[in-house]
């Protein structure tokens, strides 16, 4: 049999211990697959990985891999070195379910899997469940006796903040550190004389200056997280800010809507963890490093600072529906002040920041009045105008959403329908999938018939949940624009006495409910889609649901640059 090792432990610092080095581990692992006779073809050495997630690279790598069939066996000193929450446990039993992969534990030898009968996976799945529960209660006191010294005023014997080292022995205590002390006064007098983040952030990597955490560079937010930390003047903060982890896929997947909400872009990857607001904070005495009138001078400038970037942002109604016409891609928001202080609002094609070698997709020319850039408040006051006109047009707007909700009625039994048959094919799939698997542990199959029955059997399965997903996904978004269609029945109402009440972000909500895309071309000309059926559009306002828009007809969205 072909074994993959897997190795892992939770810092850095305890790869460098002898007593749980990964050389220990990768030690008792070959000693288990020597002694079973196992061809080892892969070792994934996780240093530094917390088990509290089950998204690690070197295990979705490792799963990866299994499902590839490089290897037959996984093998680890303990259960815990694969498992610690939910997510990683039911990853490690799909292996041995669906792919037939086993597990072998080190520490006695033991194999979980199918093949091994049924007592073999109660065993892992009980394992499995304790590794849980012993990483959730290890958690739990750990955070207890953390807040019980914040409590009483000391300082948590936590990772020590930068500046800052922990002197060790019976009396642990935090002390200055003078190396990195002096990149913290170095960092609060460049931003007292009037540096911003971002240039003491170059300053420091230009001069080689080692970073806080793993990063090469230093990033201006890392400089901001120091500048504003209160206990360089004697006031460590205990419990402002906790770590919660995205293990489950309903978080991530509410993380990334949100981050594309916010940012106007998916993001590239999906963090593990992330920081939100603590329930209490602990104040606790610490050595000071910084003088208190430098750290409040350097306080009032960031909070001048902030302060103007708070006011400068403004929700972007068309963010996420404004597309360039000339490539597609989305329009990003963007704002500058002028000499006056004055801010102006902007959208721009995104391809200029993805792929700026390309010909831009819309260049200046003063003789026709055109700018690169396109007026935010122009365009969005010319949308708004059309949604208001829609939504004052009460007759009209009824007939558009009662075409709509007669159109989902028919669909929704065919779509139905076709789910019910999709999940019947699912089903018949699967048994037939675990028939032959069955056949194939008994001894009934040879290795190339199984071969091929299983990528066969695969590739079905798979197939056929990538299509139930769509139709479940199909279904959900129905069900939204079936109470989106009421809210804006409700809303059309009673619209000209709440029409001054709405605020920027509600009247952006609403233009989302109305309007299916944007579109800008080179020439300023502007295409609104709406989402309601076009049979219930007069002429007047566009004809196949779609309102056209010239700017000579109405005004030039970049007069105003």
């Amino acid at each position: 049999m072909k074994a993959a090792i897997y190795c892992r432990v939770s810092t850095a610092k305890q790869a460098a211990e002898g007593k749980s080095s990964m050389d220990d581990q990768l030690a008792r692992c070959q000693a288990v697959c020597e002694a079973k006779g196992w061809e080892i073809v892969e070792v994934f050495d996780e240093g530094d990985a917390s088990a509290g997630t089950a998204h690690r690279g070197e295990f979705q790598r490792m799963i990866a891999d299994a499902k590839a069939g490089r290897f037959d066996v996984i093998v680890a000193r303990e259960v815990s070195r694969l498992s610690r929450v939910a997510q990683a446990r039911r990853a490690i039993e799909e292996l041995m379910i669906e792919w037939g992969v086993a597990v072998c534990n080190a520490r006695n030898g033991m194999v979980y899997s199918e093949s091994e009968g049924l007592g073999a996976g109660i065993i892992w799945h009980v394992e499995a469940k304790m590794a849980e529960a012993e990483w959730a209660e290890r958690s739990f006191r750990t955070t207890m006796g953390m807040r019980g010294k914040a409590e009483k005023g000391v300082v948590p014997g936590s990772k020590a903040p930068y500046g800052y080292t922990w002197t060790g022995g019976a009396d642990n205590h935090l002390a200055v550190d003078p190396d990195t002390a002096d990149v913290v006064t170095r960092i609060f007098t460049r931003i007292a004389a009037g540096k911003t983040c971002s240039v003491v952030a170059r300053e420091l990597t230009a001069s080689g200056v080692p970073t806080p955490g793993k990063a090469e560079a230093w990033h201006p937010s890392t400089v901001y997280d120091i500048a504003v930390r209160k206990a360089y003047v004697g006031r460590f903060e205990y419990g402002r800010q906790k770590w919660v982890r995205l293990n489950s896929e309903r978080d991530r997947q509410r993380w990334a809507q949100e981050y594309t909400r916010q940012h106007g872009r998916p993001p590239a990857t999906i963090p593990a963890k992330i920081r939100v607001p603590g329930e209490q904070i602990y104040e606790c005495a610490s050595p000071v490093i910084i003088p208190p009138a430098l750290w409040k001078a350097v306080a009032r400038r960031l909070s001048k600072a902030r302060k103007g970037a708070r006011e400068a942002r403004r929700v972007p109604m068309l963010l996420g529906i404004l597309r360039c016409e000339e490539c597609g891609r989305d329009m990003r928001a963007t704002w500058a002040k002028g000499r006056g202080g004055k801010e102006f609002y902007f959208y721009r094609c995104y391809q200029a920041v993805k792929d700026p070698a390309r010909f831009p997709c819309r260049v200046a020319d003063r003789e026709k009045g055109l700018r690169a850039y396109v007026n935010a408040l122009e365009i969005e006051g010319l949308v708004w105008g059309l949604v208001d006109r829609m939504l004052s047009d009460r007759e009209t707007l009824e007939r558009a959403i009662g075409l709509r909700l007669a159109e989902q009625s028919e669909m929704e039994p065919v779509a139905e329908g076709r789910l019910a048959r999709h999940e019947a094919r699912l089903s018949k799939a699967q048994r037939a999938w675990d028939a032959t698997r069955r056949s194939y542990f008994a001894g009934d199959l040879d290795d190339d018939t199984f071969a091929r029955d299983r990528a066969h059997y695969e590739l079905e399965i798979a197939m056929l949940r990538e299509e139930i997903e769509r139709m479940h996904r199909g279904a959900e978004e129905r069900a939204r624009q079936r109470d989106r269609a009421e809210t804006i029945r409700m809303v059309a109402a009673s619209w000209p006495a709440i029409r001054e009440a709405f605020t920027d972000e509600e009247r952006a909500r609403l233009v989302m409910a109305l309007v299916t895309d944007v579109t800008v071309s080179r020439e300023d000309e502007i295409t609104v889609s709406g989402k309601l059926s076009s049979e219930a559009i007069s002429t007047e306002r566009g004809a196949g649901g779609r309102y056209w828009i010239r700017t000579s007809d109405l005004c030039d969205v970049n007069a105003a640059l």
